[in-house]
């Protein structure tokens, strides 16, 4: 029923055999002015059930006993006219489809366009987040920098402040008199005293 003629795809159907001899043809070909597949197949599938109800109309032109006598050149006619109002209708299907589908791409773009603004707002609140955020970081750096500085001035005064009171207790230890030891006492004279050795022949008896 489909068939892919270059980039675009063609309604094929075979006409009826008692239809072959009116319509002088054994197939029905259409171009379907599309290169989707699921958009050719939507449209085979009405252009197949619009020639179905065109072969039943001709088939009941051509055998209805009440009917006048019509020839050949009138059922190609009526033919003729089925088609030229089937591309009508279909040229209305795709105009009507290239609307929607513009209409649809101008929702798209706009959305997009919103979605965009969006974005650009989230990015602006952002920006001045982080502005703020290295503006309080260069801040912190600066009294970081001022700490440590104070801290280190002031652990300079204190080595300076110990160095001094050290020198100071040297000096004072130097003008002091040296300690003098106390005489020993009677116990400890003895003590020191060498002790005399009586031979035993000279005790008194």
């Amino acid at each position: 029923m489909l068939r892919l003629v270059g980039s675009n795809y063609y309604f094929r159907r075979a006409v009826p055999m008692d239809l072959r001899p009116w319509l002088g043809r054994g197939e029905v070909s259409h171009s379907l002015k599309t290169s989707n597949k699921l958009a050719a197949r939507q449209q085979a599938a009405l252009l197949y059930a619009r020639t179905g109800q065109c072969f039943q109309e001709i088939r009941r032109m051509t055998t209805e006993p009440s009917a006048k006598t019509l020839s050949t050149a009138d059922i190609i006619h009526f033919y003729e006219q089925f088609v030229k109002d089937l591309e009508n209708y279909h040229t209305v299907c795709i105009d009507e489809l290239t609307m929607r589908h513009k209409a649809e791409s101008a929702g798209q773009t706009l959305r997009e366009a919103e979605f965009l603004h969006t974005v650009m707002r989230f990015l602006d609140v952002i920006g001045q987040h982080f502005e703020h955020t290295d503006d309080f970081l260069r801040e912190l750096r600066q009294q970081n920098a001022v700490t440590h500085a104070v801290t280190r001035t002031r652990e300079n005064m204190l080595r300076e402040e110990i160095t001094g009171l050290r020198k100071m207790v040297v000096e004072i230890k130097g003008v002091l008199p040296q300690e003098r030891r106390p005489p020993p006492e009677a116990d400890e004279a003895e003590k020191l005293l060498p002790t005399s050795t009586v031979s035993p022949r000279l005790r008194p008896h």
